[in-house]
């Protein structure tokens, strides 16, 4: 029998393999890292709500806006607000809570729904009025996100004036 050569595999399959192997060690060590990336791509946005108790729709708030069965509060600057808010609502601006909030619990009942808002998708200052609300025993608070720029965009009742509570 003759001696027959030695077939060397290519540099570029070497290095291939090589990779893929490494690439499969690095995901079974982030897979087991307790800090390890989150690697799934989060399915687009349908447009509903999340799952946060706290929120409420926009056709909710409005409804209840028409039905007079919720208490609106503008979680913005006095100076937003006296430009333009959800007709009826009361001026509660979240950096003047402690301002506010007690002459709010005297004429407010605590089985009161109460829908707070403010303007922007970042804005927080709705969900911060809200929680606050939440833990002084009022279950039914809840906020709008981007409630003012949303209600606008509806062309849902706005009025302009400053704050008449």
């Amino acid at each position: 029998m003759r001696n027959q050569p030695h077939r060397k595999p290519s540099i570029l399959r070497e290095a291939l393999l090589l990779l893929l192997a490494a690439c499969g060690l690095a995901l079974l060590a982030n897979a087991w890292h307790p800090g390890g990336l989150d690697l799934f791509i989060a399915p687009p946005a349908t447009g509903e709500l999340p799952a946060d108790p706290l929120q409420i729709s926009l056709e909710e708030a409005a409804r209840r806006h028409a039905d007079g069965s919720a208490v609106f509060v503008d979680a913005r600057s006095p100076a937003d607000y006296a430009a333009g808010h959800i007709r009826g609502a009361v001026s509660g601006p979240d950096q003047e809570f402690d301002r506010w909030i007690e002459g709010f619990i005297a004429a407010t009942e605590p089985e009161t729904v109460i829908v707070s808002y403010c303007e922007g998708s970042r804005c927080e200052l709705s969900k911060s009025i809200a929680d606050k609300l939440a833990d002084l025993g009022y279950a039914n608070a809840r906020y709008l996100p981007d409630g003012w720029g949303r209600w606008k965009a509806k062309g849902l009742p706005t009025e302009t004036g400053k704050a008449g509570r």
